[in-house]
């Protein structure tokens, strides 16, 4: 489970249990899944091998409570005969499953995005976390617009700043202006963009260091090692932090302490990280690539992904600001963090689990 796949439940559960027009909710998942849920909902788990069987220990369940609806918040199909709403959150796998991954990892995407595929058009309707996911699914797979609701994530209220802690990996040696970069570390988070604009800002004298946060994903260990090889060729040992999973205190001090948020992803659906660094008010930066633009809107300055120096460009201009300017990007972000909240994620899932049952 990745870890805002982990968030969106954890946030999304006890609203729903809360919300007035659900009189019931039950959690199931997978027995060997890691996932404890909230404790004002009931959970039950079906056994270990119950996909190969055709979740037959899950259907067999699911008959026997007879729910008005069933959702599943991943691009997976479950066929019960009831009303069932699913959810595509991940476009890495239906946008380039191969690209720059192991083999081992691209024939998992492109099984991800095979059951996406069958799920989205067998379903009764699907939710799509940004207008770029409903536009994939109406234009590459022909599925009717009126059969899907677009429902973005939320996000959480920012760390309090007495409760943010800076990370161990932040050593003193770390000097100039921070960079921050989140997510797991994998080809399609494109991060020798970010590296090759701090090779550029370097020669030009710039005092910056660039920090990377997130653990190394799958069977990207050969790309971990490609960018560690890049940064030594650069010359950058020392303007690089590579400091792995960070817990939220940590990366609320990063956000809240950067000179500027790198977002350099090839494909997101509806970037986590970015909504976070959006509600600490952090100068932005991000490819143009969909769905960024749609994401951070008039919030970040955006460069064409690949293109180190224009990102190099962008970075100076935020490290040139002046504080009226700074303070200018900051409330900006904030204003636009407010447009994503998990109340409103509760409510319009309801709305489409609701038209799921009529339909």
């Amino acid at each position: 489970m990745s870890g805002g796949y982990r968030k969106y439940l954890e946030s999304i559960l006890p609203l729903l249990a809360a919300d007035p027009q659900v009189s019931s909710l039950e959690l199931s998942s997978p027995e060997e899944l890691d996932f404890q849920g909230d404790p004002q909902v009931p959970h039950w788990r079906w056994p270990a091998g119950d996909a190969r069987a055709g979740h037959a220990a899950l259907r067999a369940h699911l008959r026997r409570r007879a729910p008005d609806v069933v959702f599943v918040p991943s691009a997976r199909m479950v066929q019960t005969g009831l009303p069932t709403v699913v959810m595509v959150r991940n476009m890495e796998p239906l946008v380039a499953p191969f690209a720059g991954n192991s083999p081992g990892d691209g024939a998992r995407n492109l099984a991800r995005r095979l059951a996406a595929r069958s799920a989205s058009r067998r379903a009764d309707r699907v939710i799509a976390v940004s207008d770029f996911v409903r536009d994939f699914l109406m234009a590459k797979w022909h599925i009717g617009g009126e059969r899907i609701g677009v429902v973005p994530h939320g996000v959480e209220a920012p760390v309090p700043p007495g409760e943010r802690a800076r990370p161990a990996a932040l050593t003193a040696e770390c000097r100039g202006a921070m960079l921050f970069t989140a997510g797991s570390v994998r080809p399609a988070r494109g991060l020798e963009d970010a590296i090759g604009a701090l090779a550029l800002l370097a020669a030009r004298g710039a005092p910056a260091h660039l920090v990377i946060a997130g653990k190394v994903a799958g069977d990207a260990e050969s790309y971990h090692a490609r960018l560690q090889a890049l940064v030594a060729r650069q010359g950058l040992a020392d303007r690089v932090v590579w400091a792995g999973s960070l817990t939220a205190r940590e990366m609320g001090w990063c956000f809240a302490n950067c000179a500027a948020f790198v977002m350099t992803s090839r494909v997101e659906a509806c970037p986590n990280t970015a909504l976070e660094a959006l509600s600490y008010g952090a100068p932005c930066i991000a490819t143009t690539n969909r769905p960024m633009p749609e994401t951070f809107e008039s919030a970040a300055t955006y460069y064409p992904a690949g293109d180190a120096g224009a990102l190099a460009a962008r970075i100076a201009d935020v490290l040139a600001f002046t504080p009226a300017e700074r303070e200018e990007a900051s409330r900006r972000a904030r204003s636009r963090a407010g447009a994503f909240t998990w109340d409103a994620t509760c409510r319009d899932t309801v709305r489409q689990l609701a038209l799921a049952m009529r339909r």
